[in-house]
């Protein structure tokens, strides 16, 4: 049985989560996913950057994400007014 890398492409990782390449780089530059902890650049003399992220602290950082975008904001909630 072959063992999954640990690190791994854009594209695997989007693949995995079924969201697009510009998803996974949002989270990247919006600071979501931290420089060599969730990702690192493997060609860091290359004009043109290869990402590899890591496939669980990434994981674990979009499930805090999605749950962070899915608490609704205190200032936002309804009420009904009375009277």
């Amino acid at each position: 049985m072959k063992r999954q890398s640990v690190w791994v492409s854009s594209e695997t990782l989007a693949a995995e989560w079924e969201c697009s390449l510009v998803h996974i780089k949002r989270l990247r530059e919006d600071g979501t996913f931290k420089p060599n902890y969730h990702w690192r650049n493997i060609s860091p003399k290359s004009p043109r950057p290869t990402y590899r992220y890591h496939r669980e602290r990434c994981a674990q950082a979009f499930e805090v994400e999605a749950t962070l975008t899915l608490v609704p904001d205190a200032s936002e909630s309804h009420h009904e007014s009375v009277g």
